[in-house]
């Protein structure tokens, strides 16, 4: 299969996610508030530990080994992975049964959240993870079509469960969570599609011993990834409310949609930068065209939320979150900088470096912690950006400066940059001007017109392949 086409079975999910989306939020926003979807995302990071515990390192390990082992080796690698996974995310699910009181009293905001809510969300974390645990196989073998075909699918059933949830059962809140088990299920039946040729393997200890290496060395990362977002979401309920969390999280949704298209274009390059890792030259000539593609999308979104963000918000929940257009306007930046520095990454990824990339995240998980603490009691949701955005930067930076102690790799972020002082121009003149809704359609069409011009050589170039594969 082509890169264009697998690029495009990659982005067909996050497209029609997007749709459903935009399609149930004014259906479920009739019924549901920010309160609701507070509680949601709040439960949510609680249970999301699982996930990160049973995960198990298997994105490093596989993106290590599995290009260059043989099949029997891998159906060994991905049997191990697969039952080590899943028993600790059951193992944890029963451990937060067992300290469910205790945690309530502990968090008020959690002594309120109904046990049926709770299970609905470890039933969920369970069947998801088989998923998630599938996903890197799936990138490196290839399969974009299945790949499309089992998120399509889990959008429609998360969807219609909820509305059913909604207006048939008539469970308010419990909507949410129902909605995550039906769409979870089908996660769990796509996953198994996907691993099928090497569900007759084994466990073999010796992919079991390297799995525990990897844990030790890369699960305080991720533990402190979740335990960023379990803190966030505590300590905004507590110093700004539910309702503003809701609106904080509910912003975080769009930033979700934006990432699953560069998703699409980090499945498929991914296997072609971890070749371009591997070569002598170390240009990384099919990364840069591909990422410096996304960030010119990216940069486009951020024009878009700063200037009719808010009407597209507001038409879409029935007014009740239109405030969260300008969270979005800097989630857009945070996916710049998230996205840095791909070229440092695949070399981390292809040598096996993952504890060398664990420790970096480590040490700036815990930066970011600290200004959480620090700053949310006094600046609320804005301390809350500044810490992630610092946290992300530094990690960045940390990046490559360590690659650059055993590989020379190029500088490939000048669009990154670019991007963010030209949301920030056109975030600016809007909210300083206090702009309406025709001036900022204006700016709009005056900024995208600027961004073609200065990016017409990488847009030429993206329109040149699509065009070429579609004539094939």
């Amino acid at each position: 299969m082509s890169f264009i086409k697998k690029f495009s079975f990659f982005l067909l999910p996050p497209v029609f996610q997007s749709f459903i989306a935009i399609a149930v939020l004014p259906i479920a926003t009739r019924m549901l508030g920010p309160e609701e979807y507070g509680v949601f995302a709040l439960l949510s990071s609680l249970t999301a530990f699982g996930t990160v515990f049973a995960s198990v390192g298997a994105g490093y390990l596989v993106a290590a080994h599995y290009p260059v082992i043989k099949d029997e080796e891998k159906k060994k690698m991905v049997a191990s992975i697969l039952a080590f996974g899943l028993g600790i995310a059951i193992i944890f699910s029963f451990i937060v049964i067992l300290l469910w009181p205790a945690i309530g009293n502990q968090w008020a905001a959690f002594s309120s959240i109904p046990k049926l809510a709770l299970f609905l969300s470890l039933i969920s974390m369970v069947l998801s993870v088989t998923w998630t645990l599938s996903i890197d196989v799936i990138t490196m073998d290839g399969k974009a079509k299945l790949f499309a075909s089992v998120l399509i699918s889990q959008s429609i059933i998360n969807a219609a469960a909820i509305v059913f949830g909604l207006y048939g059962l008539k469970i308010g809140m419990l909507s949410l969570f129902a909605g995550s088990v039906a769409g979870s299920a089908i996660l769990f039946i796509g996953a198994l599609f996907a691993l099928w040729p090497y569900l007759g393997g084994f466990m073999s200890w010796q992919w079991v011993k390297r799995i525990l290496r990897l844990t030790v060395a890369t699960l305080p990362a991720n533990l402190l990834e979740n335990l960023q977002t379990f803190v966030e979401r505590s300590v905004l309920s507590i110093n700004v409310g539910i309702a503003q969390l809701g609106l904080y999280t509910h912003s975080q949704q769009y930033r979700s949609l934006a990432m699953m298209t560069v998703k699409a274009a980090a499945r498929t390059v991914q296997p072609l930068t971890l070749e371009e890792a591997r070569s002598e030259d170390l240009l990384f000539p099919k990364t840069k065209q591909t990422w410096d593609a996304m960030y010119i999308v990216l940069t486009f979104g951020g024009l878009l939320s700063v200037t009719v963000g808010r009407e597209i918000i507001s038409l879409l929940t029935n007014g009740k979150f239109a405030d969260a257009y300008v969270f979005v306007v800097f989630w857009m930046i945070y996916l710049l900088i998230q996205n840095a520095g791909k070229p440092h990454t695949g070399v981390f990824l292809a040598f096996d470096r993952g504890p060398a990339y664990a420790r970096i995240q480590i040490a700036t998980y815990i930066i970011g912690l600290i200004l959480l603490v620090l700053l949310v009691p006094i600046l609320g949701i804005s301390g809350a950006f500044i810490s992630i955005f610092a946290q992300m930067t530094i990690f960045r930076v940390c990046i490559q400066i360590k690659v650059k102690e055993y590989k020379k790799v190029p500088f490939q972020d000048g669009w990154i940059i670019f991007g963010i002082a030209f949301i920030l121009l056109a975030f600016l003149i809007s909210w300083g001007l206090k702009l309406n809704l025709i001036y900022n359609l204006i700016l709009l069409l005056v900024m995208t017109s600027l961004l073609l011009f200065f990016a017409r050589s990488i847009v030429k170039d993206a329109m040149s392949i699509i065009l070429k594969n579609i004539t094939v």
